[in-house]
């Protein structure tokens, strides 16, 4: 055989093809795990805003159900509640209790002198004390710093917002 009869070597477009596809399938790895990375530095940061729009929202039904329990007081000279269900501030699948963002009830103790009451949710795991989203909501009606006619007590130190949070 002689080098005219030999054959001549395949030139596929195929084999190019291959090519390009194979280089396409690195980039799109990379933009997977470009995504994934970014997704899991931004994950802590989503998830503190997460739980801090639940305790924002545990906070407002705290309001809430503190106007109702004030407005109960003021169509009934004075007198408090002596449940939530009473100040119609119930919301529970039994409609006795009012539940926080989590679910949870909510606590609602008048005081002993029934000049005023706390509100508590006790947070995401539902348990006394604890930090960050497992912390109580604790609000207390009237604030400790209020004075009779609704302005700063006596205590000219005293923190205009204390008792919000």
């Amino acid at each position: 055989m002689d080098a005219t009869d030999s054959p001549a070597p395949e030139r596929s477009g195929n084999r190019t093809l291959w090519y390009v596809l194979g280089g396409l399938a690195g980039c799109g790895c990379l933009v997977v795990l470009i995504v994934v990375g970014g997704s899991m530095l931004l994950a802590p940061t989503v998830m503190r805003e997460l739980q801090q729009a639940q305790a924002d929202a545990t906070w407002a039904k705290l309001r809430a159900i503190e106007h109702s329990v004030q407005n109960h007081a003021l169509q009934n000279a004075g007198a408090l509640p002596a449940t939530l269900a009473e100040a119609g501030a119930a919301d529970g699948e039994d409609g006795d209790a009012a539940l926080d963002f989590w679910g949870h009830p909510i606590r609602y103790e008048p005081s002993a002198d029934g000049a005023g009451f706390t509100l508590t949710s006790l947070g995401a795991d539902s348990a006394p004390g604890g930090e960050g989203p497992a912390a109580d909501l604790v609000l207390v009606w009237p604030a400790a710093d209020t004075g009779p006619d609704g302005g700063p007590g006596a205590d000219p130190d005293a923190d205009p917002d204390a008792g919000e949070r």
